[in-house]
């Protein structure tokens, strides 16, 4: 019987050996594991360069020579008479608002004149336009 028992013994060690190797490997395998969590992650790529930007056309309407004629007229009446508006304001009475708003309308001519000159009627009149309300408005608030 003691034969018996030192193989048992040897059976058990070994089967404690195999089963304390495998606990290592799946030790070994899961601190891998759980590092992996606790890494931080990979920096990300930057994002690829665009080769060349090119703005996108400007869209103007297309109109005829006559509409375009009209348009040139009536954006030039629009200055002529924003012009006129402030021309009639007298600076030295103007509170600081004021003040700002006068600068805002000179500006708007200035940059109606610049269209116009463009040969960008819709916005040289619609510069005109803002021009004039704004004008108008400020002689009012002078007059009352």
């Amino acid at each position: 019987m003691a034969g018996t028992q030192g193989k048992n013994r040897k059976t058990r060690a070994g089967k404690r050996l195999g089963f304390l190797l495998l606990l290592l490997a799946i030790s070994v395998t899961g601190c891998a594991e759980i590092s992996s969590v606790f890494a931080p992650p990979p920096p990300k790529a930057p994002p690829p360069r665009p080769k060349s930007v090119t703005p996108p056309p400007v869209l103007s309407p297309q109109m005829g020579q006559a509409e375009e004629e009209h348009q040139r007229q009536e954006a030039d009446g629009k200055i002529q008479k924003a012009e006129q508006t402030v021309q009639q304001v007298d600076q030295s009475k103007l509170a600081k608002d004021q003040q700002e708003t006068y600068a805002t309308v000179r500006s708007f001519i200035g940059n109606a004149k610049e269209a116009l000159s463009a040969h960008d009627f819709v916005r040289a009149n619609t510069l005109a336009e803002k021009a004039q309300l704004l004008a108008d408005d400020l002689l009012h608030s002078t007059l009352r």
